[in-house]
């Protein structure tokens, strides 16, 4: 086995934290698009809740518990999703300021309406609506391979998977 020497530490620390700039106590960026108005079927996307509370501390934060509810208003089969958020941004830690993110798949092409539930205010009744526009072709491919959504059990054939637009 081999040892590194004090020097080969501190190279490998500049390497890491150049690779992770969040390490680095760089703002956090997300590969997911955000979908405060729009989206695309099948794609996942997240909205972001931000709040400036002096309650808000490291204690409390283990106990905030952020949902939102999105409920499909576009014509088409009824449905209603509730996700957790989660905690983001620890760079404002301490200051009393809070980011969550909910992520979402929406599932069908029309309008979603959403709604946060929280005990914490600026966190609880974000209201909204998104629109959701037709499945893009997946990527890599010869741009005519659709997106067809999640793979899920087969509800006939309990050996089977099937895909959501089945």
């Amino acid at each position: 086995m081999s040892r590194f020497k004090f020097g080969s530490w501190i190279a490998l620390s500049a390497v890491l934290t150049a690779a992770w700039p969040h390490a680095a106590g760089a703002a956090r960026t997300t590969p997911l698009s955000a979908c405060s108005s729009s989206c695309t079927k099948s794609a996942p996307c997240e909205l972001t809740f931000s709040t400036t509370n002096a309650a808000i501390s490291e204690a409390t934060l283990s106990n905030l518990r952020v949902k939102a509810t999105f409920t499909f208003t576009g014509s088409g089969t009824a449905e209603t999703k509730t996700v957790a958020a989660f905690y983001f941004d620890r760079a404002a830690h301490g200051t009393g300021q809070a980011t969550f993110k909910a992520r979402f798949t929406p599932t069908q092409v029309g309008s979603y309406h959403y709604e946060t539930a929280a005990a914490q205010a600026g966190l609880n009744g974000n209201i909204g609506d998104i629109n959701c526009t037709a499945a893009l072709p997946l990527p890599g491919g010869s741009g005519t391979v659709p997106n067809r959504g999640f793979v899920r059990r087969d509800p006939v054939n309990r050996y089977s998977y099937i895909w959501d637009d089945f």
